[in-house]
Protein backbone atom coordinates (compact mmCIF):
# COMPACT_ATOMS: atom_id res chain seq x y z
CA UNK A 1 0.00 0.00 0.00
CA UNK A 2 1.62 3.07 -0.68
CA UNK A 3 1.88 5.54 2.02
CA UNK A 4 1.61 9.28 1.67
CA UNK A 5 4.87 10.68 2.77
CA UNK A 6 6.65 14.38 2.10
CA UNK A 7 8.51 11.65 -0.73
CA UNK A 8 5.83 10.23 -2.27
CA UNK A 9 3.88 13.92 -2.50
CA UNK A 10 7.52 15.39 -3.99
CA UNK A 11 7.70 12.25 -6.37
CA UNK A 12 4.21 13.24 -7.99
CA UNK A 13 5.06 16.63 -8.43
CA UNK A 14 7.85 15.94 -10.42
CA UNK A 15 5.68 13.17 -12.60
CA UNK A 16 2.99 15.88 -12.83
CA UNK A 17 5.37 18.99 -14.12
CA UNK A 18 7.72 16.14 -16.24
CA UNK A 19 4.13 15.05 -18.20
CA UNK A 20 2.95 19.03 -18.41
CA UNK A 21 6.07 19.54 -20.14
CA UNK A 22 6.05 16.53 -22.41
CA UNK A 23 2.04 17.42 -23.58
CA UNK A 24 3.37 20.96 -24.05
CA UNK A 25 6.73 19.48 -26.30
CA UNK A 26 4.55 17.45 -27.96
CA UNK A 27 2.04 20.23 -28.95
CA UNK A 28 3.98 22.30 -30.51
CA UNK A 29 6.34 19.32 -31.80
CA UNK A 30 4.05 19.04 -35.56
CA UNK A 31 4.09 23.36 -35.86
CA UNK A 32 7.41 23.44 -35.30
CA UNK A 33 8.25 20.50 -37.51
CA UNK A 34 6.60 22.22 -40.48
CA UNK A 35 8.39 25.26 -40.01
CA UNK A 36 11.68 23.50 -39.76
CA UNK A 37 10.77 21.61 -43.58
CA UNK A 38 9.79 25.45 -44.62
CA UNK A 39 12.37 26.94 -46.90
CA UNK A 40 10.53 30.20 -46.25
CA UNK A 41 11.25 29.93 -42.46
CA UNK A 42 14.16 30.79 -39.99
CA UNK A 43 16.58 28.39 -39.39
CA UNK A 44 15.69 28.69 -35.83
CA UNK A 45 12.97 26.15 -36.37
CA UNK A 46 15.58 23.80 -37.62
CA UNK A 47 17.79 23.80 -34.05
CA UNK A 48 14.02 24.24 -32.11
CA UNK A 49 13.18 20.93 -33.49
CA UNK A 50 16.28 19.29 -32.79
CA UNK A 51 16.01 21.29 -29.08
CA UNK A 52 11.96 19.53 -28.37
CA UNK A 53 13.14 16.19 -29.53
CA UNK A 54 15.56 16.17 -27.34
CA UNK A 55 13.48 18.16 -24.31
CA UNK A 56 10.84 14.83 -25.32
CA UNK A 57 13.67 12.33 -24.45
CA UNK A 58 14.07 13.81 -20.94
CA UNK A 59 10.75 14.51 -20.11
CA UNK A 60 9.47 10.98 -20.99
CA UNK A 61 12.65 9.44 -18.71
CA UNK A 62 11.39 11.84 -15.67
CA UNK A 63 7.57 11.76 -16.13
CA UNK A 64 7.88 7.55 -16.58
CA UNK A 65 10.74 6.49 -14.70
CA UNK A 66 12.33 9.12 -12.36
CA UNK A 67 8.63 9.87 -10.75
CA UNK A 68 7.77 6.32 -10.42
CA UNK A 69 11.24 5.70 -8.84
CA UNK A 70 10.67 8.27 -6.12
CA UNK A 71 7.24 7.53 -5.48
CA UNK A 72 6.98 3.56 -5.31
CA UNK A 73 10.56 4.28 -3.56
CA UNK A 74 12.41 1.54 -5.87
CA UNK A 75 14.71 1.25 -9.00
CA UNK A 76 11.87 -0.84 -10.48
CA UNK A 77 14.13 -2.56 -12.76
CA UNK A 78 16.44 -3.87 -10.55
CA UNK A 79 17.44 -4.30 -7.02
CA UNK A 80 20.68 -2.40 -7.09
CA UNK A 81 21.85 1.11 -8.09
CA UNK A 82 23.42 -0.41 -10.92
CA UNK A 83 21.56 -2.89 -12.36
CA UNK A 84 22.16 -2.98 -16.08
CA UNK A 85 18.63 -1.50 -16.88
CA UNK A 86 18.43 1.71 -14.33
CA UNK A 87 22.62 2.16 -15.78
CA UNK A 88 21.01 2.12 -19.84
CA UNK A 89 18.65 4.69 -18.72
CA UNK A 90 20.89 6.97 -16.73
CA UNK A 91 22.66 6.19 -20.50
CA UNK A 92 19.53 7.37 -22.18
CA UNK A 93 19.37 10.45 -19.48
CA UNK A 94 23.61 11.54 -20.31
CA UNK A 95 22.80 11.02 -23.88
CA UNK A 96 20.06 13.62 -23.84
CA UNK A 97 21.78 16.16 -21.80
CA UNK A 98 24.79 15.89 -23.84
CA UNK A 99 22.91 17.00 -27.11
CA UNK A 100 21.23 19.93 -24.79
CA UNK A 101 24.98 21.29 -23.90
CA UNK A 102 25.46 21.92 -27.40
CA UNK A 103 22.55 23.01 -28.11
CA UNK A 104 23.00 25.63 -25.49
CA UNK A 105 25.76 26.46 -27.75
CA UNK A 106 23.88 26.53 -30.96
CA UNK A 107 21.09 28.26 -30.17
CA UNK A 108 23.51 31.20 -28.77
CA UNK A 109 25.61 31.85 -30.60
CA UNK A 110 23.23 31.58 -33.56
CA UNK A 111 21.02 34.22 -31.73
CA UNK A 112 24.63 36.00 -31.44
CA UNK A 113 24.82 36.15 -34.82
CA UNK A 114 21.99 36.67 -36.41
CA UNK A 115 20.79 39.51 -33.96
CA UNK A 116 24.06 41.66 -33.33
CA UNK A 117 26.16 41.23 -36.57
CA UNK A 118 22.81 40.06 -39.08
CA UNK A 119 25.18 36.97 -39.91
CA UNK A 120 22.63 34.48 -41.33
CA UNK A 121 25.36 32.50 -43.81
CA UNK A 122 26.66 29.70 -41.05
CA UNK A 123 23.38 28.52 -39.69
CA UNK A 124 22.14 27.28 -43.38
CA UNK A 125 19.83 24.01 -42.87
CA UNK A 126 22.50 22.00 -44.04
CA UNK A 127 25.41 22.63 -41.70
CA UNK A 128 22.72 23.18 -38.58
CA UNK A 129 21.50 19.58 -39.43
CA UNK A 130 25.31 18.47 -40.03
CA UNK A 131 25.94 20.23 -36.87
CA UNK A 132 23.30 18.08 -34.38
CA UNK A 133 23.90 15.17 -36.46
CA UNK A 134 27.79 15.31 -34.85
CA UNK A 135 26.22 15.89 -31.90
CA UNK A 136 24.07 13.10 -31.82
CA UNK A 137 26.82 10.94 -33.02
CA UNK A 138 29.33 12.31 -30.05
CA UNK A 139 26.59 12.46 -27.09
CA UNK A 140 25.99 8.75 -27.68
CA UNK A 141 29.75 7.90 -27.72
CA UNK A 142 30.24 9.92 -24.47
CA UNK A 143 27.47 8.89 -22.46
CA UNK A 144 28.35 4.94 -23.61
CA UNK A 145 32.16 6.13 -22.26
CA UNK A 146 30.45 7.46 -19.02
CA UNK A 147 28.15 4.36 -18.25
CA UNK A 148 30.40 1.51 -19.15
CA UNK A 149 34.33 2.03 -20.46
CA UNK A 150 35.09 4.90 -16.96
CA UNK A 151 35.88 2.93 -13.26
CA UNK A 152 33.66 5.62 -12.06
CA UNK A 153 31.11 6.38 -11.91
CA UNK A 154 27.69 5.85 -13.54
CA UNK A 155 25.12 8.07 -13.57
CA UNK A 156 21.43 6.94 -12.50
CA UNK A 157 17.90 7.97 -11.45
CA UNK A 158 18.22 7.94 -7.58
CA UNK A 159 15.18 7.64 -5.41
CA UNK A 160 17.06 8.14 -2.77
CA UNK A 161 18.28 11.69 -3.87
CA UNK A 162 15.09 12.04 -5.19
CA UNK A 163 16.80 13.03 -8.55
CA UNK A 164 19.77 12.17 -9.92
CA UNK A 165 23.10 10.84 -8.72
CA UNK A 166 26.77 9.01 -9.48
CA UNK A 167 27.19 6.13 -8.42
CA UNK A 168 30.47 6.60 -6.32
CA UNK A 169 33.17 4.28 -5.74
CA UNK A 170 35.43 4.64 -2.87
CA UNK A 171 39.00 5.38 -3.81
CA UNK A 172 38.16 5.57 -7.32
CA UNK A 173 37.87 9.05 -8.54
CA UNK A 174 34.97 10.68 -10.63
CA UNK A 175 36.01 10.43 -14.13
CA UNK A 176 32.45 10.88 -15.38
CA UNK A 177 32.01 14.23 -13.12
CA UNK A 178 35.23 15.91 -14.12
CA UNK A 179 34.68 15.45 -17.67
CA UNK A 180 31.11 16.38 -17.38
CA UNK A 181 32.22 19.66 -15.48
CA UNK A 182 33.95 21.69 -18.70
CA UNK A 183 31.45 20.77 -20.94
CA UNK A 184 28.66 22.30 -18.67
CA UNK A 185 30.75 25.69 -18.01
CA UNK A 186 31.60 25.65 -21.39
CA UNK A 187 27.60 25.54 -22.46
CA UNK A 188 26.81 28.22 -19.45
CA UNK A 189 29.89 30.32 -19.92
CA UNK A 190 28.88 30.60 -24.01
CA UNK A 191 25.57 31.01 -23.30
CA UNK A 192 25.89 34.11 -20.93
CA UNK A 193 28.12 36.16 -22.58
CA UNK A 194 25.83 35.63 -26.23
CA UNK A 195 22.79 36.60 -24.60
CA UNK A 196 24.13 39.68 -22.47
CA UNK A 197 25.75 41.28 -25.88
CA UNK A 198 21.92 40.33 -27.63
CA UNK A 199 20.95 42.18 -24.86
CA UNK A 200 22.76 45.20 -25.10
CA UNK A 201 22.25 45.28 -29.16
CA UNK A 202 18.53 45.20 -28.38
CA UNK A 203 18.75 47.88 -26.11
CA UNK A 204 21.25 50.14 -28.18
CA UNK A 205 18.81 49.51 -31.18
CA UNK A 206 15.89 50.71 -29.08
CA UNK A 207 17.67 53.86 -27.92
CA UNK A 208 18.46 55.29 -31.74
CA UNK A 209 14.95 54.42 -33.16
CA UNK A 210 12.84 55.67 -29.72
CA UNK A 211 13.10 59.69 -30.78
CA UNK A 212 11.54 58.91 -33.17
CA UNK A 213 8.11 56.91 -31.58
CA UNK A 214 5.12 57.50 -30.12
CA UNK A 215 4.72 57.14 -25.98
CA UNK A 216 2.77 53.78 -26.81
CA UNK A 217 5.17 52.80 -28.86
CA UNK A 218 8.49 53.17 -26.87
CA UNK A 219 6.09 50.94 -23.91
CA UNK A 220 5.37 48.38 -26.49
CA UNK A 221 9.14 48.33 -27.74
CA UNK A 222 10.11 47.85 -23.91
CA UNK A 223 7.41 45.51 -23.17
CA UNK A 224 9.30 43.51 -26.18
CA UNK A 225 12.52 44.12 -24.09
CA UNK A 226 11.58 42.26 -21.47
CA UNK A 227 10.06 39.31 -23.52
CA UNK A 228 13.44 38.95 -24.78
CA UNK A 229 15.29 38.86 -21.73
CA UNK A 230 13.44 36.23 -20.46
CA UNK A 231 13.30 34.26 -23.50
CA UNK A 232 17.44 34.63 -23.37
CA UNK A 233 16.71 34.05 -19.12
CA UNK A 234 14.80 31.10 -19.65
CA UNK A 235 16.92 29.04 -22.18
CA UNK A 236 19.92 28.81 -19.98
CA UNK A 237 18.70 29.55 -16.60
CA UNK A 238 17.56 26.50 -15.21
CA UNK A 239 20.47 24.82 -17.30
CA UNK A 240 22.62 25.96 -15.13
CA UNK A 241 20.73 25.33 -12.15
CA UNK A 242 20.57 21.98 -12.53
CA UNK A 243 23.97 21.13 -13.24
CA UNK A 244 25.40 23.45 -10.45
CA UNK A 245 22.77 22.11 -7.70
CA UNK A 246 23.71 18.39 -8.85
CA UNK A 247 27.37 19.14 -7.79
CA UNK A 248 27.08 21.43 -4.80
CA UNK A 249 24.17 19.59 -3.10
CA UNK A 250 25.97 16.70 -1.90
CA UNK A 251 28.53 18.96 -0.11
CA UNK A 252 26.11 20.82 1.05
CA UNK A 253 23.91 19.05 2.57
CA UNK A 254 25.56 15.87 2.84
CA UNK A 255 23.27 12.83 3.62
CA UNK A 256 20.54 15.47 5.13
CA UNK A 257 17.78 17.41 4.39
CA UNK A 258 17.26 14.94 0.74
CA UNK A 259 14.15 17.05 -0.02
CA UNK A 260 16.63 19.60 -1.36
CA UNK A 261 17.68 17.62 -3.96
CA UNK A 262 14.29 17.31 -5.94
CA UNK A 263 15.01 20.58 -7.03
CA UNK A 264 17.74 19.19 -9.44
CA UNK A 265 15.10 17.28 -10.76
CA UNK A 266 12.84 20.43 -11.00
CA UNK A 267 15.34 21.78 -12.75
CA UNK A 268 15.99 20.12 -15.25
CA UNK A 269 12.18 19.02 -16.20
CA UNK A 270 11.82 23.22 -16.25
CA UNK A 271 14.55 23.44 -18.71
CA UNK A 272 13.20 20.95 -21.13
CA UNK A 273 9.64 22.30 -20.43
CA UNK A 274 10.45 26.01 -21.21
CA UNK A 275 11.30 26.18 -25.32
CA UNK A 276 7.57 24.92 -25.69
CA UNK A 277 6.03 26.62 -23.44
CA UNK A 278 7.90 30.27 -24.69
CA UNK A 279 6.28 28.94 -28.01
CA UNK A 280 2.90 28.39 -26.62
CA UNK A 281 2.92 31.84 -24.98
CA UNK A 282 4.92 34.30 -27.20
CA UNK A 283 5.18 32.55 -30.99
CA UNK A 284 2.60 34.03 -32.92
CA UNK A 285 2.96 31.62 -35.72
CA UNK A 286 3.15 28.41 -33.63
CA UNK A 287 -0.21 29.55 -31.38
CA UNK A 288 -2.23 30.21 -35.20
CA UNK A 289 -0.84 26.78 -36.49
CA UNK A 290 -2.41 25.39 -33.62
CA UNK A 291 -5.33 27.15 -33.28
CA UNK A 292 -6.33 26.15 -37.04
CA UNK A 293 -5.22 21.91 -36.15
CA UNK A 294 -8.03 20.17 -34.72
CA UNK A 295 -6.44 16.99 -33.04
CA UNK A 296 -3.04 19.38 -32.64
CA UNK A 297 0.37 17.38 -32.44
CA UNK A 298 -1.46 14.29 -33.81
CA UNK A 299 -3.21 15.39 -36.69
CA UNK A 300 -5.81 18.27 -37.83
CA UNK A 301 -7.46 20.06 -40.24
CA UNK A 302 -4.23 22.72 -41.50
CA UNK A 303 -1.69 20.55 -43.01
CA UNK A 304 0.37 23.55 -44.78
CA UNK A 305 2.00 26.60 -43.79
CA UNK A 306 -0.23 29.55 -45.62
CA UNK A 307 1.46 32.18 -47.36
CA UNK A 308 0.27 34.80 -44.52
CA UNK A 309 2.09 32.71 -41.92
CA UNK A 310 5.35 32.45 -43.95
CA UNK A 311 8.57 34.96 -43.61
CA UNK A 312 10.71 35.37 -46.54
CA UNK A 313 14.19 35.13 -45.35
CA UNK A 314 15.10 37.81 -47.46
CA UNK A 315 12.32 39.91 -44.92
CA UNK A 316 14.10 38.50 -42.11
CA UNK A 317 17.55 39.62 -43.29
CA UNK A 318 16.25 43.21 -43.45
CA UNK A 319 15.25 43.17 -39.88
CA UNK A 320 17.66 44.46 -37.03
CA UNK A 321 15.42 42.49 -34.36
CA UNK A 322 14.70 38.61 -34.75
CA UNK A 323 12.23 38.05 -32.74
CA UNK A 324 13.80 35.34 -30.78
CA UNK A 325 11.98 31.84 -29.96
CA UNK A 326 13.48 28.60 -28.20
Amino acid sequence: MLILTVKTILGFTVFISSFLGLLANLIVLRPVYKFAKSPEKSTIYVISLFNILNDIIQLLLSTFYLAPCIIFETYIFGDKINSPIPVFLGACCMFSWYIGNVSQIVMATNRFAVICYRNYTFFTRRNTTIIFILTIIGAAAKSFIIQYVFPCCEFIFDHHVLSYNYVVKEGITNYSDLSDIPVNALSTIVAFVCYTSIIFTIRKSTKTVSLTMTAQTQRQRRHKEYIYAMQFFSISLFYTFAWVFLRTFPMLFGGENLEWFVLIAFSITVNSSANAFIYLISNKEIIRMISRSRYFVFGGTSSTIHHSDTIPQSSEKRSKIIAVTH
